[in-house]
């Protein structure tokens, strides 16, 4: 079956019977590797009752019908599991940690959401010239380090 370089996506060839079945396919592959947003990485093994079109990350030592899938998403579709590999720089949303996690040969720890939010950073004084500069630019630098610690760039 011919395929895409990155996503291994199924391609129709001129002459296929049932071109529909490899569109669907490819389709179907599409919807779970964009924006993909998965339920948990916690888990080894498929959860109980998974609702249809839902998404895990497997963990690092998965058994049943997801052992050898470490570290790839997992969708359920209804009548089984279909699974991808992460490529370098794929992101998904982890609902339970509410954060991104990015692949980087590993699932990284990402940034949780608010920390985009940077609007709410604290004025900082500019310090001037003076007698007191010392005092200011050690108020200002306290002030900066607050702010970016609020922001989640500092711990």
């Amino acid at each position: 079956m011919a395929v895409t370089l990155r996503h291994q996506l199924p391609l129709l060839i001129a002459g296929q019977a049932q071109k529909e079945v490899t569109h669907n396919e490819a389709v179907a592959a599409i919807d779970r590797l964009l924006h993909p947003a998965v339920k948990s990485r916690a888990l080894n093994e498929p959860p109980a009752e998974p609702a249809v079109g839902e998404s895990w990350i497997v963990g690092g030592q998965p058994v049943g019908p997801w052992a050898g899938m470490g570290d790839s998403i997992a969708t359920f579709e209804g009548f089984g599991w279909a699974f991808v590999a992460p490529k370098q720089g794929l992101a998904a949303w982890v609902e339970d940690e509410q954060a991104l996690a990015i692949w980087q040969g590993r699932w990284s720890n990402g940034w949780p959401a608010q920390r985009f939010e940077i609007a709410s950073a604290p004025m900082v004084a500019v310090p001037v010239a003076g007698t007191t500069v010392d005092t200011e630019l050690r108020q200002s630098f306290a002030a900066l380090l607050s702010g970016l610690r609020q922001l989640g760039l500092l711990s």
